[in-house]
């Protein structure tokens, strides 16, 4: 189970029609308010570095393909 609160962050990277996509950069993002920094549309072919190193992340949320 994972606790939000306001003051984290989180990178999006995965496309908002992915299932995790939309419980934790929608759903979970109006229940617990925090931040949620949207990666270039290319994060995956190597702009996703930039975008990390630019937020100030709370916590990963690794997905498998």
């Amino acid at each position: 189970m994972f606790y939000f609160v306001q003051t984290d962050d989180m990178v999006s990277y995965l496309p908002l029609s992915h299932i995790a996509a939309q419980m934790m950069d929608i759903h979970a993002q109006l229940h617990s308010g925090f931040t949620v920094h949207f990666a270039q549309p290319d994060a995956l072919k190597g702009s996703l570095p930039q975008t990390l190193k630019a937020s100030s992340l709370s916590m990963p949320l690794p997905v498998s393909g």
